[in-house]
């Protein structure tokens, strides 16, 4: 898409806040917390007083934490951003229980689709900020480096996987600002 489509301005625009707020709320924060976690860790060694069965049941207990948190995001993530869900939503704002609306019609409700992208952005965002803060909790909580840096990696991953949905975003952003994002016909399947 060049700079002589009709929505290149739109969707650039969309782009560069969505990147921005991952930059912004997602590594940044990230950077953060390594440093508080390197910073506990110095200031509060894991001490080796500590079972190693009471060691495994606090990791395990931050693992789960940082786990569950991942896989909410995944759930809510693709719940939000689904194709078909958003073209529903958009079919019905433009009057599709009568007739079909046209894609000028549809146009016309893209924001739907687009305040549905962005509420998953943020949502992913901050849910990145708390597996980021679980990781400085477990450092805080005296759990060893190497323990606390688990959960820093699951951080990471979960930014990365914010950032690998950004062109489906923009995809469908397009397709709902062309009126492209149409229902699948049942009965075609």
């Amino acid at each position: 898409m060049g700079p002589e489509h009709p929505h290149y301005e739109t969707i650039q625009q969309v782009n560069r806040q969505m990147q921005r707020m991952w930059v912004t709320w997602g590594l940044i924060p990230l950077g953060l917390a390594f440093m508080l976690q390197v910073i506990m860790s110095l200031l509060r060694p894991g001490s080796g007083v500590t079972g190693p069965e009471q060691l495994a049941l606090g990791f395990k207990g931050v693992m789960a934490a940082g786990a569950a948190l991942f896989l909410i995001g995944f759930w809510l993530d693709g719940r939000w951003t689904e194709a078909q869900r958003l073209a529903k939503a958009i079919y019905r704002a433009a009057g599709g229980n009568g007739h079909k609306p046209t894609r000028r019609e549809l146009a016309e409700y893209a924001d739907l689709a687009m305040e549905s992208l962005m509420l998953s952005v943020k949502a992913l965002t901050i849910i990145g900020l708390l597996i980021g803060l679980a990781a400085v909790l477990a450092a805080a909580a005296g759990l060893q480096f190497g323990y606390s840096i688990q959960m820093l990696l699951l951080a990471l991953a979960f930014q990365l996987f914010i950032y690998s949905r950004h062109p489906y975003y923009r995809e469908v952003m397009l397709a709902a600002l062309n009126g492209e994002l149409e229902v699948e016909d049942k009965k075609k399947r």
